[in-house]
């Protein structure tokens, strides 16, 4: 068994192609989706689309694990800046505010139209803008809280869970302060965490494994890629640098379960690619469970 990304060939949004990615991934012997298309900007599926999402999933015998939601906007990570005039729940403009939470609601809608209980979400913490403008992390997280109190009735109501994800180029202080925040005020039925291998060797901390360390209890989701620790590489597992044995013990003692979830991008021939990926998952999986 492996679960394996919906854009690991890109995010074209012609319906064949989109059809034929899936089949393709049936064929090399995947068993799980997780849907990303679309994970950012500010694109709403209608409910026809997630019907069609889910005729071709039991079409190819394809199980849902996850879906990647959007915070609704491009963050400029070397600015640390949102467009304020974009869908996003962290806005202090209440009306773009209120449409950011629309669009959430949406992905929580497409999870339970493809029959998984669970959305993952970015959450850029701007820390530079803590340090430089007194006042504005009182005023972030004012928003914060205000969006997840009014998405909590609709995700339980619905059993679909909200998993914040670790992100690149974050120094781990800034993410746990984060975590702790919003672990501390919502309980784990509605919130957990999403750990992601190639973002923690991107934030260049001193120990990658301190997130499932202090979080384990709380990852109900994974995104496994490989990583040199430069850039956001999206490489298959065991290529690259990190600890996977390590890992793979948190993940043993951890809510998530099985199959693994791979984050990769294709960078070779669909065929070769996907049976070196099936290899890698099916080599995890073993880690994973040889420590339960």
């Amino acid at each position: 068994m492996l679960a394996f990304n919906s854009d690991w060939n890109g995010e074209s949004k012609n319906i064949q192609e989109l059809e034929a990615t899936l089949r393709e991934l049936a064929e090399a012997g995947m068993t799980h989706i997780h849907w990303c298309h679309q994970w950012s900007g500010d694109y709403l599926y209608s409910t026809y689309e997630m019907i069609q999402i889910r005729r071709w999933l039991d079409r190819y015998g394809l199980k849902a694990k996850g879906v990647h939601a959007t915070e609704g906007h491009w963050m400029d990570e070397e600015l640390d800046t949102v467009d304020p005039n974009c869908k996003d729940f962290t806005s202090p403009n209440e009306l773009n505010r209120l449409a950011g939470v629309e669009l959430l609601k949406n992905r929580v809608d497409l999870a339970v139209a493809l029959g998984t209980d669970l959305i993952v979400l970015h959450l850029h913490p701007p820390f530079h803008m803590f340090n430089e403008q007194p006042g504005s992390r009182k005023r972030f997280y004012q928003a914060i809280f205000k969006t997840f109190d009014e998405m909590e009735a609709y995700c339980k109501v619905r059993g679909v869970r909200v998993c914040l994800e670790n992100l690149q180029g974050i120094p781990n202080e800034h993410q746990i302060a984060q975590f702790d925040l919003m672990f501390n005020r919502y309980d784990k039925s509605y919130m957990g965490f999403c750990f992601d291998t190639g973002h923690a060797l991107i934030s260049k901390a001193s120990a990658p494994l301190e997130l499932p360390e202090r979080y384990w209890e709380r990852m109900y989701f994974i995104h496994l890629s490989g990583n040199r620790g430069d850039y956001d590489q999206h490489a298959l597992p065991f290529e690259g640098t990190f600890d996977w044995t390590g890992l793979a013990k948190w993940i043993a003692k951890s809510p998530y379960e099985l199959p693994v979830t791979l984050e990769v991008s294709r960078n070779d021939e669909n065929e070769p690619f996907l049976k070196k990926a099936l290899a890698s998952g099916a080599r995890l999986e073993e880690l994973v469970r040889s420590y339960r």
